[in-house]
């Protein structure tokens, strides 16, 4: 029934607007709910239920009857916004349930959560996310990361994210990471291990408590520490790490992923070279100015991640109840509108934007045509008459 519901709404929703377009209605005229809900009942096929030359209130009656409704309850005239039209899509496609879901796991109130989350605090330029073995979508700020997932840069593009409540790390230029593992133990301390596909990284990892672990890794190396500013850097060949804060332990890796040679500590201001699976030599030291460089690159990314860990990212760190999870979606709460855009991002339907930003013509197609490709029925109904 779910697979129904989600093909009729992408499919007949973009016939629908394509005809509006033919009528010579701008891209960039901003939708309203009342036209939002016309859309959305012709492609539920709900318009028998309808009264003959229905009015706005009766395709508002109908879609309330189903519980779709978004924010605050319907307004005619109100000017569509992302966060009304987030909500209205993921219960018309019945995600309703997954999104409860992201808002009352991975938090420190339930006991039996053992899911650690990253967070994107802020992106510049061409940066993509990767959810499990998907497709690579645009990354946004607020979207949570979890064991699997990669996020991926562009040239002169960056990507700074949070790691739970335990560090933060930033994804410089034309780089790729993967979390291969983000996780608690049963005492609730953390396990980290974030795989370095190319290019470059700043971490700045908080104090770790006894018995957390927070590892990086490129395809020769990996780096484990505890209380930690360092970069790491891999082109293909070659892997450097630069510490300015605490100590890092680095071992080499053969072609198998086994360790091979002794473990070398790296101190404050040092850096260490290694050249393929051949075990690091000796620490050389670091200059001045480049870890003036790296410290204060690694101040503002902590400051950006502080200042991301309000409300949002701290209730979904913190985790909800069941109740309040569906009181977050009901009042239309910023964390709760992230984890609905995150359930529509998963089925492939990315919305960009800030919760508030009102809705063109022009973006609503673009948006319900991104689940277009995999579908496998077809609907064609007429374009309803415009109601009053």
């Amino acid at each position: 029934m779910l697979r129904y519901i989600k093909y009729a709404v992408f499919i007949t929703l973009i016939i629908i607007l394509n005809s509006t377009f033919t009528c010579a209605l701008d891209k960039e005229e901003v939708m309203t709910q009342g036209q939002f809900a016309r859309y959305l009942v012709n492609a539920l096929a709900l318009n028998e239920q309808l009264p003959d030359a229905p009015l706005t209130q009766d395709y508002f009656r109908l879609l309330e009857s189903r519980g779709v409704t978004p924010p605050g309850g319907f307004d005619a005239e109100k000017v569509l916004t992302n966060k009304d039209m987030v909500i209205l899509l993921e219960r018309a496609l019945g995600l309703e349930k997954e999104v409860i879901k992201k808002l009352t796991e991975g938090g420190e109130t339930i006991p039996s959560a053992d899911k650690l989350f990253a967070y994107v605090v802020d992106v510049q330029g061409d940066v993509e996310i990767r959810i499990g073995q998907g497709r690579w979508i645009p990354a946004r700020k607020g979207i949570r990361l979890k064991e699997g997932d990669a996020i991926r840069t562009g040239e002169n593009s960056w990507a700074a994210l949070g790691i739970g409540k335990l560090g933060a790390v930033k994804v410089k230029s034309d780089s790729e990471i993967v979390f291969q593992e983000l996780s608690f133990n049963p005492d609730r301390t953390e396990n980290v291990f974030i795989y370095l596909q190319r290019g470059d990284m700043l971490v700045n990892a908080g104090e770790l408590r006894e018995g957390a672990r927070f590892e990086a890794a490129t395809p020769v190396s990996v780096a484990a520490v505890k209380g930690t500013v360092y970069t790491l850097s891999y082109n293909g060949q070659s892997m450097q790490i630069q510490v300015t804060d605490g100590t890092v332990t680095a071992y080499a890796l053969d072609s198998s992923g086994n360790p091979v040679g002794d473990p070398v500590e790296i101190n404050i201001n040092e850096f260490l070279n290694q050249t393929g699976n051949q075990p690091a030599g000796g620490t050389q030291s670091l200059s001045q100015a480049m870890a003036d460089a790296i410290n204060s690159e690694a101040g503002n990314l902590q400051n950006m991640v502080e200042a991301a860990l309000g409300i949002a990212i701290g209730q979904l760190t913190a985790g909800m109840t069941q109740e309040e999870a569906q009181a977050a979606i009901e009042q239309g709460l910023d964390i709760a509108i992230q984890a609905a855009m995150e359930a529509l991002a998963e089925i492939g339907v990315q919305v960009e934007g800030s919760p508030d930003m009102p809705v063109t013509f022009g973006q609503a197609l673009q948006i319900l045509s991104q689940g277009g490709s995999n579908l496998e029925t077809q609907a064609n109904y007429e374009t309803p008459a415009t109601p009053t």
